[in-house]
Protein backbone atom coordinates (compact mmCIF):
# COMPACT_ATOMS: atom_id res chain seq x y z
CA UNK A 1 0.00 0.00 0.00
CA UNK A 2 1.49 3.33 -0.79
CA UNK A 3 1.22 6.57 1.12
CA UNK A 4 -1.81 7.56 -0.95
CA UNK A 5 -3.50 5.32 0.09
CA UNK A 6 -2.33 5.08 3.97
CA UNK A 7 -3.11 8.78 3.86
CA UNK A 8 -7.12 8.04 2.17
CA UNK A 9 -7.61 5.79 5.31
CA UNK A 10 -7.75 8.73 7.46
CA UNK A 11 -11.25 10.04 6.73
CA UNK A 12 -14.56 8.72 6.36
CA UNK A 13 -18.07 9.83 5.56
CA UNK A 14 -20.07 8.00 7.87
CA UNK A 15 -23.16 6.21 5.96
CA UNK A 16 -26.27 4.20 7.41
CA UNK A 17 -27.11 1.13 5.46
CA UNK A 18 -29.85 0.36 6.26
CA UNK A 19 -31.03 3.63 5.40
CA UNK A 20 -29.64 2.68 1.79
CA UNK A 21 -31.98 -0.30 1.08
CA UNK A 22 -30.43 -1.17 -1.45
CA UNK A 23 -29.08 -4.48 -3.38
CA UNK A 24 -25.68 -4.89 -4.18
CA UNK A 25 -21.97 -4.67 -2.79
CA UNK A 26 -20.82 -1.75 -0.48
CA UNK A 27 -17.74 -0.61 -1.31
CA UNK A 28 -15.01 2.27 0.18
CA UNK A 29 -14.65 4.33 -3.05
CA UNK A 30 -11.92 6.98 -2.50
CA UNK A 31 -12.28 10.71 -2.69
CA UNK A 32 -11.69 13.82 -1.43
CA UNK A 33 -13.08 16.82 0.01
CA UNK A 34 -11.68 19.86 -1.67
CA UNK A 35 -12.32 23.32 -1.35
CA UNK A 36 -11.94 26.02 -3.52
CA UNK A 37 -10.43 29.63 -3.10
CA UNK A 38 -13.31 31.76 -4.48
CA UNK A 39 -15.68 30.20 -2.10
CA UNK A 40 -14.24 29.18 1.12
CA UNK A 41 -17.29 28.38 2.76
CA UNK A 42 -18.47 25.24 0.20
CA UNK A 43 -16.92 21.77 0.07
CA UNK A 44 -17.43 19.70 -2.81
CA UNK A 45 -16.91 15.93 -2.51
CA UNK A 46 -14.71 14.81 -5.91
CA UNK A 47 -15.28 11.18 -6.89
CA UNK A 48 -10.82 10.28 -7.59
CA UNK A 49 -11.22 6.64 -8.37
CA UNK A 50 -13.83 7.31 -11.18
CA UNK A 51 -11.79 10.01 -12.72
CA UNK A 52 -8.06 8.24 -12.17
CA UNK A 53 -9.51 5.36 -13.99
CA UNK A 54 -11.51 6.52 -17.11
CA UNK A 55 -8.86 10.09 -17.64
CA UNK A 56 -12.48 11.50 -18.93
CA UNK A 57 -12.18 15.38 -17.66
CA UNK A 58 -15.84 15.64 -18.14
CA UNK A 59 -16.23 12.69 -15.56
CA UNK A 60 -14.47 14.93 -13.20
CA UNK A 61 -17.07 17.49 -12.77
CA UNK A 62 -20.28 15.31 -13.56
CA UNK A 63 -19.36 12.61 -10.75
CA UNK A 64 -18.72 16.15 -8.11
CA UNK A 65 -21.05 16.87 -5.53
CA UNK A 66 -21.56 19.40 -2.93
CA UNK A 67 -20.93 18.08 0.97
CA UNK A 68 -24.37 18.90 2.96
CA UNK A 69 -23.22 20.42 6.37
CA UNK A 70 -24.91 17.58 7.89
CA UNK A 71 -22.88 14.74 7.20
CA UNK A 72 -20.39 13.01 9.63
CA UNK A 73 -17.11 12.32 9.46
CA UNK A 74 -14.74 9.80 11.52
CA UNK A 75 -11.23 8.49 11.35
CA UNK A 76 -12.52 4.71 10.85
CA UNK A 77 -14.40 2.81 9.16
CA UNK A 78 -18.40 2.33 10.62
CA UNK A 79 -18.85 -0.52 8.00
CA UNK A 80 -17.26 -3.83 7.20
CA UNK A 81 -16.67 -3.16 3.66
CA UNK A 82 -13.26 -3.76 1.14
CA UNK A 83 -11.80 -0.59 -0.15
CA UNK A 84 -11.44 0.54 -3.95
CA UNK A 85 -8.64 2.71 -4.25
CA UNK A 86 -8.09 5.50 -6.70
CA UNK A 87 -4.35 6.13 -8.87
CA UNK A 88 -2.44 8.27 -8.14
CA UNK A 89 -4.00 11.26 -8.19
CA UNK A 90 -4.08 14.91 -6.29
CA UNK A 91 -4.55 19.00 -5.88
CA UNK A 92 -2.17 19.61 -8.92
CA UNK A 93 -4.08 17.55 -11.20
CA UNK A 94 -7.83 18.49 -10.00
CA UNK A 95 -7.05 22.10 -10.57
CA UNK A 96 -5.07 21.58 -14.43
CA UNK A 97 -8.35 19.33 -15.53
CA UNK A 98 -10.97 21.64 -14.20
CA UNK A 99 -8.79 24.56 -15.64
CA UNK A 100 -8.84 22.62 -19.09
CA UNK A 101 -12.59 22.11 -18.92
CA UNK A 102 -12.81 26.01 -18.19
CA UNK A 103 -10.90 27.35 -20.59
CA UNK A 104 -12.03 25.03 -23.82
CA UNK A 105 -16.00 23.90 -22.54
CA UNK A 106 -17.19 23.59 -25.92
CA UNK A 107 -14.08 21.21 -26.81
CA UNK A 108 -14.71 18.62 -24.08
CA UNK A 109 -18.64 18.61 -24.61
CA UNK A 110 -18.26 17.79 -28.06
CA UNK A 111 -15.65 15.09 -27.34
CA UNK A 112 -18.08 13.23 -24.82
CA UNK A 113 -21.59 13.57 -26.99
CA UNK A 114 -19.01 11.91 -29.37
CA UNK A 115 -18.34 8.65 -26.47
CA UNK A 116 -21.50 8.58 -25.74
CA UNK A 117 -23.02 7.97 -29.68
CA UNK A 118 -19.99 5.90 -30.38
CA UNK A 119 -20.34 3.55 -27.12
CA UNK A 120 -24.66 3.18 -27.58
CA UNK A 121 -24.12 2.81 -31.13
CA UNK A 122 -25.86 5.99 -32.32
CA UNK A 123 -28.70 5.88 -35.62
CA UNK A 124 -29.73 8.55 -37.34
CA UNK A 125 -33.42 8.45 -36.29
CA UNK A 126 -33.03 6.49 -32.93
CA UNK A 127 -30.42 7.04 -30.11
CA UNK A 128 -31.47 4.82 -26.79
CA UNK A 129 -29.41 6.88 -24.22
CA UNK A 130 -29.37 5.91 -20.36
CA UNK A 131 -27.49 7.89 -18.30
CA UNK A 132 -26.38 11.59 -18.53
CA UNK A 133 -29.24 12.55 -20.75
CA UNK A 134 -33.00 11.21 -22.63
CA UNK A 135 -32.85 12.31 -26.23
CA UNK A 136 -36.26 13.70 -27.53
CA UNK A 137 -37.91 10.71 -29.80
CA UNK A 138 -40.73 13.00 -30.93
CA UNK A 139 -40.71 11.57 -35.18
CA UNK A 140 -40.80 15.39 -35.55
CA UNK A 141 -37.27 15.80 -34.07
CA UNK A 142 -34.23 14.80 -36.98
CA UNK A 143 -31.29 13.28 -35.56
CA UNK A 144 -29.18 16.54 -35.72
CA UNK A 145 -31.70 18.69 -33.96
CA UNK A 146 -31.38 16.14 -31.09
CA UNK A 147 -27.45 16.01 -31.43
CA UNK A 148 -27.98 20.20 -31.19
CA UNK A 149 -30.39 19.53 -28.06
CA UNK A 150 -28.57 17.28 -26.18
CA UNK A 151 -25.00 19.61 -27.01
CA UNK A 152 -26.87 22.45 -25.30
CA UNK A 153 -28.51 20.09 -22.41
CA UNK A 154 -24.89 19.35 -21.77
CA UNK A 155 -23.14 22.86 -22.12
CA UNK A 156 -25.44 24.15 -20.07
CA UNK A 157 -25.38 21.61 -17.21
CA UNK A 158 -21.30 21.90 -17.58
CA UNK A 159 -21.20 25.48 -17.18
CA UNK A 160 -23.65 25.53 -14.60
CA UNK A 161 -21.25 22.89 -12.19
CA UNK A 162 -18.33 24.93 -13.10
CA UNK A 163 -20.17 27.92 -11.70
CA UNK A 164 -20.57 25.78 -8.80
CA UNK A 165 -17.27 25.56 -8.18
CA UNK A 166 -16.86 29.44 -8.36
CA UNK A 167 -14.94 28.33 -11.29
CA UNK A 168 -16.30 31.22 -13.87
CA UNK A 169 -13.44 32.76 -15.31
CA UNK A 170 -11.47 30.92 -17.85
CA UNK A 171 -8.39 33.46 -17.62
CA UNK A 172 -7.47 32.21 -14.19
CA UNK A 173 -6.67 28.67 -13.13
CA UNK A 174 -8.52 27.27 -10.07
CA UNK A 175 -7.16 27.18 -6.85
CA UNK A 176 -7.31 24.86 -4.21
CA UNK A 177 -7.38 25.58 -0.41
CA UNK A 178 -8.04 22.77 0.74
CA UNK A 179 -8.14 18.82 -0.34
CA UNK A 180 -8.66 16.32 2.31
CA UNK A 181 -8.53 12.81 0.69
CA UNK A 182 -11.28 10.58 2.53
CA UNK A 183 -13.58 7.49 1.54
CA UNK A 184 -17.12 7.55 0.51
CA UNK A 185 -19.30 4.14 0.73
CA UNK A 186 -21.40 3.25 -3.10
CA UNK A 187 -23.22 0.42 -2.94
CA UNK A 188 -22.67 -1.49 -6.77
CA UNK A 189 -24.91 -4.01 -7.86
CA UNK A 190 -23.09 -5.48 -10.83
CA UNK A 191 -25.84 -7.68 -11.99
CA UNK A 192 -28.46 -5.47 -12.78
CA UNK A 193 -25.48 -2.53 -13.20
CA UNK A 194 -26.65 -0.01 -10.44
CA UNK A 195 -24.74 2.64 -8.76
CA UNK A 196 -25.49 3.99 -5.63
CA UNK A 197 -23.73 6.42 -3.05
CA UNK A 198 -24.48 5.97 0.75
CA UNK A 199 -23.77 9.58 2.19
CA UNK A 200 -25.04 9.88 5.70
CA UNK A 201 -28.83 8.78 5.41
CA UNK A 202 -29.22 9.47 1.77
CA UNK A 203 -28.90 6.84 -1.14
CA UNK A 204 -28.40 8.47 -3.94
CA UNK A 205 -28.72 6.48 -7.55
CA UNK A 206 -25.70 7.89 -9.69
CA UNK A 207 -26.73 7.29 -13.51
CA UNK A 208 -23.04 9.17 -14.59
CA UNK A 209 -20.87 6.92 -12.46
CA UNK A 210 -23.50 3.50 -14.19
CA UNK A 211 -22.35 4.87 -17.43
CA UNK A 212 -18.65 5.59 -16.43
CA UNK A 213 -17.98 2.94 -14.22
CA UNK A 214 -19.71 -0.01 -16.19
CA UNK A 215 -18.16 0.79 -19.48
CA UNK A 216 -14.68 0.90 -17.87
CA UNK A 217 -13.12 -2.20 -18.23
CA UNK A 218 -10.40 -1.84 -16.46
CA UNK A 219 -12.14 -0.09 -13.34
CA UNK A 220 -15.19 -2.56 -13.31
CA UNK A 221 -12.56 -5.80 -13.48
CA UNK A 222 -10.72 -3.85 -10.57
CA UNK A 223 -14.02 -3.80 -8.69
CA UNK A 224 -15.00 -7.43 -9.32
CA UNK A 225 -11.74 -8.85 -8.28
CA UNK A 226 -11.67 -7.08 -5.16
CA UNK A 227 -15.47 -8.39 -4.41
CA UNK A 228 -14.26 -11.69 -4.68
CA UNK A 229 -11.11 -11.90 -2.75
CA UNK A 230 -13.75 -9.98 -0.21
CA UNK A 231 -16.09 -13.55 -0.61
CA UNK A 232 -13.00 -15.46 -0.22
CA UNK A 233 -13.23 -16.74 -3.85
CA UNK A 234 -10.09 -17.45 -6.17
CA UNK A 235 -9.26 -14.53 -8.86
CA UNK A 236 -7.93 -15.37 -12.31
Amino acid sequence: MNQVHKELEKMFIKAYVSKCGREGFPLWWSGAEVVFEKCPKKRFLFDLVTFSYCKDPISLILTTRKIDGKLDFSNTPDINAPFIYSRDIGPNVLEDTLELIAKNPSYYIDKELESIYEKQGYKQEETQSRGLMRLFRRPSISSAKRREIQRDILRGLLLEMLRSLCIDDPSKKPKILSYKPLYFLVIIDLTNKRFYECLGKKSIESRVHERYVFENKDLLETIERTIKLWEGGSVK
